[in-house]
């Protein structure tokens, strides 16, 4: 094999794997950006529930129960129900 041949496959294999390295560069960033994406997620919806929860307990709700409005508890044809206050 000439001295030429050799060196221009070293380069191609020097280049292709340094095509594959930033290849697996970019797979790790963006495997990284969707974990913080999906933990950002996890934490975001955690808070929702938790201000939820504190939501309902400061205003005494009954959660089991369907919500309802004013209206309706005072229009209801059929009197309150057992969960109904009042």
């Amino acid at each position: 094999m000439c001295p030429a041949l050799a060196l221009a496959l070293a380069l191609a294999l020097a280049l292709a794997l340094a095509l594959a390295l930033a290849l697996a560069l970019a797979l790790a960033l963006a495997l990284a950006l969707a974990l913080a994406l999906a933990l950002a997620l996890a934490l975001a919806l955690a808070l929702a529930l938790a201000l939820a929860l504190a939501l309902a307990l400061d205003l005494d709700l009954d959660l089991s129960a369907p919500l309802t409005t004013m209206a309706e508890r005072r229009h209801c044809a059929v009197g309150n129900p057992a969960w109904m206050p009042g």
